[in-house]
């Protein structure tokens, strides 16, 4: 696709094009746009939370080295900022408190 082209490969790992078509149905929303949907995606989310107020930033490293490796997706599946992660839904927030459990107090 053409359009490919014009974003980078770190982009479109963060962004992918069916991720995106989906969204946005096309693949280059404004950042106004992106920002809106992901800030709608946080709101919408605040019952699948989770908080991690004043971890180490190496281990805040190893939550999101384990969320990659269990396959859930920044922005997409969950999202982390001010000491908080919240999850797509409540199957996802259960499967990351089961497997961090080394990591954080639950």
């Amino acid at each position: 696709m053409a359009t490919n082209s014009i974003r980078s490969s770190t982009i479109q790992k963060i962004f992918p094009d069916e991720y995106m078509l989906e969204a946005f149905g096309k693949l280059n929303p404004s950042r106004s746009e992106r920002t809106l949907y992901f800030f709608e995606k946080w709101c919408e989310w605040h019952n699948y939370k989770i908080k991690i107020i004043h971890l180490p930033s190496n281990r805040i490293y190893d939550i999101k080295k384990l969320l990659e490796q269990l396959g859930v997706r920044e922005f997409w599946d969950y999202q982390m900022r001010n000491g908080e992660i919240r999850f797509a839904d409540s199957e996802t927030l259960g499967f990351f408190k089961i497997s961090a459990s080394h990591l954080i107090k639950i």
